[in-house]
């Protein structure tokens, strides 16, 4: 979820029983308010969940493979600005 003021958070686990403790990957009044689209799964060759895909608003894509509790590792870009 990213919220308008650039906090984003993921919901490891989350089924329709119930909501399991978000992970905050950036805080309030982050860059990340700049995403237009942020979406999580598995990515990767791992297959854990655990990556975040982010299109911008001038157009690029990043992907940021193996996000924790400890936050962003990596990023890597799919696609420049348009």
């Amino acid at each position: 979820m990213r919220w308008i003021d650039g906090e984003t958070t993921v919901y490891p686990g989350l089924t329709s029983q119930a909501l399991p403790a978000e992970i905050k990957v950036r805080p309030a009044k982050s860059e990340w308010k700049d995403a237009t689209v942020v979406t999580a799964g598995a990515f990767t060759t791992d297959t854990s969940a655990d990556d975040v895909i982010v299109r911008w608003n001038d157009g690029h894509v990043s992907l940021f493979p193996g996000i924790d509790a400890k936050g962003l590792h990596t990023q890597v870009q799919l696609a420049p600005a348009g």
